[in-house]
């Protein structure tokens, strides 16, 4: 099973489109990538645990990384400059963090 964080949205009612993002192709899984991302991340679920039972039970899960995309203008020499790397974040439902 391959679930990214397209895959886990599109579970939860989320899409692309309602942030306005563009949803690409991946390379080795079937969730798409987000086109607007400076970083992606394609990975294989390995586990996934449930802690407790919903509304206020937590889901965690293990992946394996298979394939990072970098943009090249994040790249200061060897290594990732992250002051250029504005990131965001899903926390889970409809929580995003900058």
């Amino acid at each position: 099973m391959n679930q990214g964080l397209c895959g886990v949205s599109q579970r939860c009612g989320m899409s692309s489109r309602k942030f306005g993002l563009t949803a690409v192709k991946s390379d080795l899984v079937k969730a798409p990538r987000v086109a607007e991302s400076p970083v992606n991340m394609e990975c294989k679920l390995l586990q996934t645990l449930n802690f407790g039972e919903p509304p206020r039970g937590v889901m965690s899960s293990s992946e394996r990384f298979v394939l990072v995309h970098i943009r090249d203008e994040l790249w200061a020499g060897d290594q990732i400059d992250i002051s250029k790397w504005k990131t965001i974040g899903r926390l889970g439902d409809s929580f995003i963090v900058e």
